[in-house]
């Protein structure tokens, strides 16, 4: 992305021209020539291809070869005033958004401006509504367009400075944000099965690539070390993919016995004048301080950047050229030293790597029947770049961290930016489930020395806490075998997970969500009870991890204590997250049975 280079070399040019941080923000006369000068910056980088600043056309390069480049026409605008806030409003958005986004903004903004007045009269307000929600007299415009639309204006008013001025405009942008329909505004997650293949193809990836690097051929390991890096770095902490790609060589620091990533934030426009304060160094494990390191190590060689980036554009494109994908092609590396290592190169990873699943892991992929009766692998839901972000966020709210907490990890400076990413809380159940169930099928049972089952030992295994060993499944049923015989179901003999003394159900042991059922006393009776306890125990879930949202979001906080939480409201959703785990537990155990037995049904016992 084009937006990038030009972020990375603006800011350091910025050191010399400073330009004010509100000027970012707000429109003034006075800083024409800074706007200049970033324009300069912008041509400098190729981002801008053609025109000068006060010329009426200018030229802008996109982020993909394919698409042709974009156009800005400022002609169109006839009041002078008008044209000198457009193009400084175009020009610092090109800083720090893709330009194909910026056109289409400019595009928004124009179409009513070449048409209308802006005042406050009632009939300037009413056409700005049609113009809005209609495409045409009898044609609505579609949710996303809308979306476009509102945003654009809401942010050139800000940066214009014209919301006083403009206030029932103001309010009818305001409106259209706030009553967007929530699929328009949320991400449309991948199938969690399919995150689940991508996540074990890369894991058995890299262990074959790191095989090959110590038998001297690192080239494979080289050139996807950026794409294991954002796997591993994103599922940890919440970082979004730009602030990824902005991670310096030196990102990775030990500060006496801890270790932490230094992370540049990417500011908030939204954000409120008294916002949090953001977390720009993070803790991490020293396993991943060392494996970023490794890479830094391993890429020195090849590195002649001279942009201070973790990834490394010149190592990336020799190793591309290594594996003969660039063979033919002649480059001259030292035209290329100040090229950054961008969005595209690592999506062109992403989409190689998907290559690689197919043709070299296809035992992971589930199979079903095509079209033509054919029993062929299914084709994968693709994971996004910006994914990662909202896995880890809403991992953060189930763990019963407070939305305070969640908004300085995340980099938000307003605790309500948050909540988009929070409506996907069944996805996540249901994701955590799948991760619970496949651990379970090969993970020995932690047994306590009392001999009953330890939730909270599995609980750090599950979280990463302890160490995890891996086991046969038979040995699961082995060890809970010697657990004790509470009731039966038909011949069935019902095991429980706790200790019967210090029980608190109050019903029948066979409903209980602590028992146990042992694989040979399996029936068709049991498997249709398991499945009624599996609906039963999804819908209590859902419906505390609704609980959990809504009393997270309404949280007293005491921003004059330095943003303090209430203690009595984080032990409850700490409580209620922990609830939500044990139900996660629970449905996973039953599906793992229903699994494992699965094999017992087909085989013709029931």
């Amino acid at each position: 992305m084009r937006g990038l280079v030009a972020k990375v070399k603006v800011k350091k040019l910025n050191e010399i021209s400073v330009l004010a941080k509100e000027v970012n923000t707000v429109f003034d006369l006075q800083k024409i020539d800074d706007y200049k000068r970033i324009f300069n910056d912008l041509v400098h980088e190729k981002t801008i291809v053609k025109g000068s600043y006060h010329e009426d056309q200018w030229v802008v390069k996109r982020n993909t070869v394919r698409q042709k480049n974009a156009y800005f026409n400022f002609a169109q605008i006839q009041d002078p005033l008008q044209t000198e806030i457009l193009r400084a409003f175009v020009t610092i958005k090109l800083t720090t958004t893709e330009a194909t986004y910026v056109c289409k903004m400019f595009n928004k903004i124009i179409l009513f401006l070449t048409r209308h007045e802006l005042d406050n009269s009632k009939i300037t307000t009413e056409r700005f509504k049609t113009y809005l929600y209609f495409e045409s007299r009898e044609k609505p415009r579609p949710q996303k367009s809308i979306q476009i639309i509102a945003y654009a204006w809401d942010s050139f008013l800000i940066f214009s400075n014209w919301n006083e001025h403009l206030k029932e405009l103001r309010k009818i942008i305001t409106h259209a944000i706030d009553t967007l329909d929530i699929p328009q505004q949320s991400r449309t997650l991948p199938s969690y099965a399919d995150v689940l293949i991508f996540n074990d193809a890369l894991t058995e990836f890299k262990q074959l690539c790191e095989k090959e690097a110590a038998e001297n051929h690192p080239i494979r390991l080289l050139t996807y070390y950026p794409l294991f890096l954002w796997w591993k770095i994103s599922n940890i902490i919440p970082i979004r993919p730009t602030e990824f790609l902005l991670l310096k060589r030196d990102c990775a620091q030990q500060e006496g016995n801890r270790f932490v990533l230094e992370v540049e934030r990417i500011k908030d426009e939204n954000a409120i004048s008294n916002s949090l304060k953001i977390e720009n160094k993070l803790p991490i494990s020293e396993e991943l301080y060392n494996d970023i390191n490794r890479y830094i190590e391993l890429s020195n060689p090849y590195h002649r950047s001279s942009v201070n980036q973790l990834c490394s554009f010149t190592t990336y494109l020799q190793m591309l050229q290594t594996e003969d994908r660039y063979s033919r092609v002649s480059i001259d590396y030292n035209k290329v030293t100040s090229i950054f290592f961008n969005e595209l190169h690592l999506l062109r990873l992403l989409k190689l790597f998907y290559e690689v699943i197919y043709e070299d892991y296809p035992d992971l992929l589930i199979k079903e029947f095509n079209d033509k009766g054919r029993f062929v692998p299914r084709t994968l839901d693709r994971v996004k770049l910006g994914d990662t972000r909202h896995f880890t966020i809403y991992q953060m709210r189930m763990r019963g961290l407070s939305a305070l907490t969640i908004a300085r990890l995340a980099g938000h400076k307003d605790i309500s930016t948050q909540e988009k990413y929070l409506r996907h809380g069944k996805w996540f159940a249901q994701s955590e489930i799948a991760l619970l169930e496949e651990k379970m099928l090969k993970t020995k049972a932690l047994i306590n020395k009392s001999g009953y089952f330890d939730l909270e030992k599995w609980l750090e295994v599950m979280d990463g806490r302890v160490e995890q060993s891996t086991f046969n499944s038979t040995q699961l049923d082995s060890d809970l075998t010697k657990l004790p015989i509470v009731g039966q179901h038909g011949e069935a003999l019902i095991r429980c997970l706790q200790d019967p003394s210090k029980c608190s159900f109050e019903g029948e042991c066979t409903n209980c969500p602590n028992s146990y059922l042992s694989p040979e006393d399996f029936n068709i009776e049991i498997k249709q009870f398991y499945e009624r306890r599996s609906s039963y125990i999804q819908d209590r879930m859902l419906e505390i991890i609704d609980v959990l949202n809504v009393m997270a979001s309404k949280m007293n906080f005491n921003f004059e204590k330095n943003t303090e939480e209430d203690p009595w409201e984080m032990a409850r959703l700490k409580q209620m997250a922990k609830e939500i785990r044990e139900l996660q537990f629970q449905q996973a155990t039953i599906n793992a049975k229903l699994k494992k037995y699965e094999r017992i049904y087909r085989g013709g016992k029931f």
